[in-house]
């Protein structure tokens, strides 16, 4: 990864992280933050079931399948110039909240959408 270190993907409770990252959305990550121009900081990547549960996460989340990051996002502006970027590299599940830009490869789950955090 060009833009990424490895630490940035850990689950903060049991260190885990990388190794169970998606190759897929770790490469269209990349590819995004380049298209971007723009950092994309990692707030929450891999999350054990434990962190998952302490942050509020819903049971089957794609973080503890290795499946999603949260990228912190400043502003409307911001939030715009990930989003795009990442629906640019073809990436179709994207949730949105006032501070990060959620971003998933679940295909368990419906594709083609957008939503809204609370």
């Amino acid at each position: 990864m060009r833009y990424f270190k490895p630490s940035e993907f850990a689950c903060p409770c049991c260190g885990e992280g990388l190794d169970h990252m998606s190759q897929e959305l770790l490469v269209h990550l990349d590819a995004a933050r380049h298209m971007a121009g723009i950092p994309f900081v990692i707030n929450s990547a891999y999350r054990c079931e434990k962190r998952n549960a302490k942050v509020g996460g819903v049971p089957g989340s794609a973080h503890t399948k290795g499946l999603a990051v949260d990228i912190a996002a400043q502003g409307s502006r911001q939030r715009f110039i990930i989003a795009q970027a990442l629906m640019a590299r073809g990436l179709t599940r994207i949730g949105v909240a006032s501070s990060f830009v959620h971003v998933d490869v679940d295909k368990g789950k419906d594709q083609r959408v957008m939503w809204l955090y609370d």
